[in-house]
This record gives C-alpha cells, structure tokens and sequence, in this order.
C-alpha cells in the first residue's frame, strides 16, 4: 500500500484546492515559488488504477488571472467554480466558474482577504468565508445562482482567525472550521443553517495547528477535519461523533506524509473509507500529493520473538521467547517464557520494540526474579500513542526485537535495553515505553507511557 502519490510535473508554494463535481476530481494550485499563476487538473475516474493513482491531465493554465494564496474550489449545480485572492498587493476576492474545460473571465467581489478565501455549495447556493483584509474577523456572503452576492458580513458569535477558514457543505447546512487568532493555536467550528440562515456559536475542536485545516463531511454525513501539527510537518485527523455534545473522535497521525500548510479533503462516497486528501509537500518540497485520509490496515497485529539462548557464561543458560499482540483501539499484550537452567537465582528484563514508520519507537518491558526453573509473564495495557500511529505501526517492516538481563547491576541492564532501541536507529527521546518498567526512570530521556506526540 502506498502511503502517498504525486501528481506528475507540478509544483506549488501553498496548499492545493480538491473537489468533485459529477464523479469527476479536480485539483487548482497556485504556481510554485515566485510563480503567482493559477492551474488545474482532473482525472477522468474517481477509481485510481491498481497502484492507487489518478490519471491527472497535464497541468493547465488559467489566462489573465494570479494568486498569491491558495485558490478554492467548490461544487454547484453541477458546476465548478473556483475564487482566490488576488496577486501580490491585490487582497480583492476573484471568483470564475468552469465550462467545459474554459474558465469564465474572472468577476471581482467586493471583499478583501490576506490570505485567501474558502468556498462551499449547498443545495441552495454558495457559501464564500475569509479572513479580513487588515483585521482578523472572518467574513462571509453568499450566493443563490452563482453570480450575485449578497453584502459582506462578519461570522457572529465566532473568535478571529490568523488563516484561511474551511468550509464543508452537507445538504442545505456547511459546517466551518478554522484557526484561532495569531499565537493561538486551536481549532474551532460552527454549523450555518441554510433554512433559518442562522450560525452556531464557535465550540472547539483540539489544539495544535499552525495553519487553517482541511474539512469534508463523508457519504454517511459525518464531519472529518485534517490539520497540519503546530511543530513540524504531520498531518492529524478526527471525526466528529456527537454534534450535540461537540464530542470528536481520538485524533490519528496519518502515516508516511507531512506538509508545510492546510491539507485539503473530499469525500467521493463509500463512507469514510473514500475520503481522500490533497497535500503540498513537506519544508521546501513544492510537490502535490494526493492519498485515501485513512489507511486500510489490519486491525490486529502479532509479532513473535522464538525462543533465544542468552546465557552468561554459558549459551543455554537462560532463554526468553516472547510474543507481541497489538490492537488497533491501543490495547497490548506482551507475553512469553523465560528460563533459567543455571544453578542460581536471576534477575531479568527483556524489552521489544517496535517502529511506527514516524520516527518513534514503542517499548515493551517485562522483568522477573528466578531461581532455577521456568516463568512465564503475560502484561497488559492501553496506550493511545499506538492507536494514533497505528497505520504506521502495521505498514512499517516487521519491528526489531531487543531484550537484555541482568543480576543485580541495573545499569547494565539499562544500557543494554537502550542500546537495543538506539540500534533501531530510533533516538531515546523518540521511544514510549507502553508496557513494564518506565524508561524515563532510566535517566535516558525516555518517554512517559503515553506521550506521544500529537496535533498539539
């Protein structure tokens, strides 16, 4: 499976626009670099082909029009329409629909943004939001036929933002998401009511994101929000459970990508399993790539460890096998045998560890005192690090396995498991104990059961 695909010879400085209009996906990006050109694409399917990938047209670009932001798409009455900030030193909104494979000449609204701004149709019409041109109140209008607009108004009962909002259409309603003001790095939504023309008061969703989210609601009418993490390039995403109680699932690293802006999503159908996304690529890396949101991956997975001979002194006199089971909510088993066919008493510890494919490691750690004789151990527990990274955890080779034992010297035995994890090439700071002995008390760096980093 693949983590990730590119569109092929394309390039761009922000964040990409994704849409479906009649079974058909659309991509607009801005130019890369200093390029403030607008282009687009599509794909003649919604079915990718055996590898997973789009036959994306060659890029094409749009006459007479530019950028300095990322454009928005959004779908109408069976039409496209896409609006944008204008170029450098130009905060006007422009707004143009497709015909067939030509974009009308571009219609200035009257509305200003620096940063560009977001669009949704509904079964009754357009929704257009933005940042303010010089404040950071988010402003809307809409639009009943895609030509007139009513007058600019600001969002009521909802805090500033320091980036682009997003927008999700379901039915006659849309759902908006978005990034609080600069130096605040949460996330808020509220729901506009097409038939009362009412919003939401704002509720929050998590904290952790530097940039303004992507947002869709899936076939089944569920809400998904994606968002890039506030430190580094990860992309997390959750689901909303419970409107009502403002209830979102556990949010989940998605494996193997990162970006340096907003992700954008679409949902084609199928559920959440269809949701796809969109992506610049990471730091300098100008790409557009594209994917499923959520990973199909087993939902349980065993590793064994067959049985070892690490005597001292002598190759048979102690032995540990061991066996790994982790589940895809977080809960793990870490079970096996050691034994002792030496004449005096041991004290031991085996570790196993596992990678995510993210850069981090899990740990795993049981410890016994035996005299001559056999003890099995079997441990148990939850850690919500292995349910965020589960794609990764499963999708990644089969994991290393490290164990080291002692009698009476815990320092070895400390830099015996630790170097077992640095030979993952895995820093200790990057390892989450889950099971057994912490290795934080090792006074290694090493983190707390659980700590995982996440969107926060």
């Amino acid at each position: 499976m693949s983590f990730q695909e590119n569109v092929p010879g394309v390039g761009t400085s922000a964040g990409p626009a994704f849409c479906i209009v009649k079974g058909i996906p659309y991509l607009a990006w801005k130019g890369s670099g200093t390029d403030q050109g607008i282009y687009w694409s599509k794909a003649s399917s919604l079915t990718p082909d055996s590898s997973g990938q789009y036959d994306w047209q060659t890029q094409t670009h749009i006459p007479n029009v530019g950028t300095s932001a990322a454009p928005t798409l959004a779908s109408f009455g069976g039409s496209l329409y896409m609006a944008w900030k204008g170029m450098d030193g130009d905060n006007a909104i422009y707004f143009s629909r497709l015909d067939g494979s030509t974009w009308s000449p571009q219609q200035k609204l009257t509305a200003g943004t620096s940063t560009g701004p977001a669009m949704a149709g509904t079964g009754k019409g357009l929704i257009l939001v933005w940042k303010g041109e010089s404040d950071v109140d988010i402003w809307w209008f809409k639009s009943t036929d895609g030509k007139t607009w009513t007058a600019q108004a600001t969002v009521p009962g909802v805090g500033g933002t320091s980036d682009t909002p997003v927008l999700a259409a379901l039915g006659d309603d849309t759902y908006m998401a978005w990034k609080a003001e600069p130096g605040d790095n949460r996330l808020f939504w509220t729901k506009y009511h097409g038939d009362t023309n009412k919003w939401d008061a704002q509720q929050k969703i998590t904290s952790g994101t530097s940039n303004g989210p992507g947002l869709t609601c899936d076939s089944n009418g569920a809400v998904w929000i994606a968002w890039k993490a506030a430190s580094g390039d990860a992309v997390f995403y959750c689901s909303l459970t419970n409107e009502g109680k403002n209830q979102w699932s556990p949010q989940i690293r998605r494996s193997g990508i990162g970006t340096s802006d907003r992700p954008c999503l679409a949902s084609p159908g199928k559920g959440e399993n269809g949701i796809m996304m969109a992506w610049k690529g990471a730091g300098s890396d100008g790409g557009i790539y594209y994917g499923p949101l959520i990973l199909q991956v087993a939902s349980s997975v065993t590793y064994a460890l067959a049985r070892t001979n690490i005597g001292r002194g002598s190759s048979s006199s102690m032995a540990i096998e061991a066996q790994l089971t982790l589940n895809q909510n977080g809960s793990c088993t870490y079970s096996g045998t050691f034994w002792n066919e030496a004449v005096l008493k041991e004290s031991w510890y085996c570790t196993f560890t596992v990678l995510d494919g993210n850069g981090h490691a899990y740990a795993f750690t049981s410890t016994g005192d035996i005299g001559p004789g056999t003890q099995p151990f079997t441990t148990s527990a939850t850690n919500l690090a292995i349910a965020q990274n589960w794609a990764g955890i499963v999708l990644t080779s089969p994991p290393p396995g490290g164990f080291a034992w002692h009698s009476g010297d815990s320092d070895d035995v400390w830099g015996s498991i630790l170097g077992a994890i640095e030979a993952t090439g895995v820093a200790i700071k990057d390892v989450f104990e889950v099971i057994g002995k912490a290795l934080a008390s090792a006074g290694e760096g090493g983190g707390e059961a659980g700590s995982e980093p996440s969107g926060e």
